[in-house]
C-alpha cells in the first residue's frame, strides 16, 4: 500500500515537537529567579500521580458499554468536568500541606504550574519527534517498512491507522497542536495560582471559582469529543479564547497578592524562601 504524508503536515509535526521544548525553556528563563526547580520538581510528581489516577478512573467510566459514553450529553460533561475537578483539588491539597509551608510568595504557584505542565509538555514533544520519524520513514521507505517492524498485529494496525489519517488530513489543522501547548500551559498557571490562593488565604470559594473556571475551559474538548461540536477549528478556537478569560482572571488573584503587578515584561523578583 503506498502512502504520502504531506510535506506540510509532516513538518508542521515536527515545528510542534520543537515548540513543546522551546515553550518549557523560555517560561522557565523568564521566571529564573523568581521560581525553584524543586517547585516544578513537586508539579511535576503531582502530575505523574494525577495522570495515573485520572487513567484509572476513565478505564473504569469510559469502559464499554458506559451509560456515559452512550450518553453523548454526560460524555460531554465528564471530559469536561473530571479533570477540572480532580487537578484544582489536588493542588490545593499539595500547596496547602507542602508548597505553603516552604514558599511565601506566588510566585511558587508559577514554579509548581511549570513543572506540571513540563511534563506533558516534554512528553507531548518526543511523541510529536516519533511521529515525525514515521512521516519521514514513510515517505521514504513506504508503509510497508514501518509496518514490518511493528511488535505485532495491533501495534501494526494502530500505525497504519496514524498515518492514513495523517495522509488524508487537512495539513493545516496540525498548526493547532502547537498553540494548545500555549494555551495548556496558560491553563496551568491559572489553576495554581487560583489554587494557591484558595490554600493561602483560607478561601474556599476561590477553589470553586478555579474548577467551574476551568470546566468552562475544557468544555468545547468534551463537546467535541462527544460529537455535540462538529467543527474542530470552531473548538479550538472558543478553547483559546476561554484560555485567555481563565488566565486574565487568575491575575486578579495573582495581583492580590503581590505588589508586583504582572507584566509580560517586567522586573523579575527573586524568590522569598521560608526560613
Amino acid at each position: 500500500m503506498e502512502l504520502t504524508i504531506p510535506a506540510l503536515t509532516k513538518n508542521l509535526i515536527g515545528l510542534n515537537a520543537i515548540i513543546c521544548f522551546i515553550l518549557v525553556i523560555v517560561v522557565w528563563a523568564y521566571l529564573f529567579g523568581r521560581v525553584r526547580f524543586s517547585q516544578a520538581l513537586l508539579g511535576a510528581f503531582t502530575c505523574i500521580i494525577l495522570m495515573l489516577v485520572e487513567n484509572l478512573v476513565d478505564s473504569f467510566v469510559l469502559a464499554e458499554g458506559s451509560p456515559i459514553v452512550a450518553n453523548a450529553v454526560l460524555y460531554a460533561v465528564y471530559l469536561a468536568a473530571f479533570v477540572a475537578v480532580i487537578r484544582p483539588m489536588a493542588q490545593f491539597a499539595v500547596i496547602k500541606l507542602q508548597l505553603s509551608r516552604r514558599f511565601d510568595s506566588i510566585d511558587a504557584a508559577l514554579g509548581f504550574a511549570i513543572g506540571f505542565a513540563a511534563l506533558e509538555l516534554i512528553v507531548g514533544g518526543i511523541s510529536n519527534l516519533t511521529t515525525y520519524t514515521l512521516c519521514t520513514t514513510c515517505n521514504s521507505d513506504g508503509l510497508a517498512s514501518i509496518l514490518a517492524n511493528a511488535s505485532g498485529p495491533e501495534e501494526a494496525d494502530a500505525l497504519e491507522q496514524m498515518l492514513t489519517t495523517l495522509a488524508n488530513a487537512n495539513s493545516w489543522d496540525q498548526a493547532f497542536s502547537g498553540i494548545n501547548r500555549i494555551f495548556y500551559l496558560i491553563q496551568c498557571m491559572s489553576v495554581a495560582v487560583m489554587a494557591w490562593y484558595a490554600a493561602t488565604q483560607s478561601d474556599a470559594k476561590v477553589l470553586l471559582w478555579a474548577i467551574l473556571g476551568y470546566t468552562v475551559v475544557r468544555l468545547p474538548y468534551g463537546l467535541y469529543t462527544a460529537g455535540l461540536l462538529t467543527s474542530f477549528r470552531l473548538e479550538e478556537l472558543l478553547t483559546y479564547a476561554l484560555s485567555i478569560g481563565f488566565g486574565l482572571w487568575a491575575v486578579q488573584y495573582y495581583n492580590k497578592l503581590e505588589a508586583h503587578k504582572f507584566k509580560f515584561k517586567g522586573d523579575r523578583l527573586s524568590v522569598r524562601h521560608r526560613r
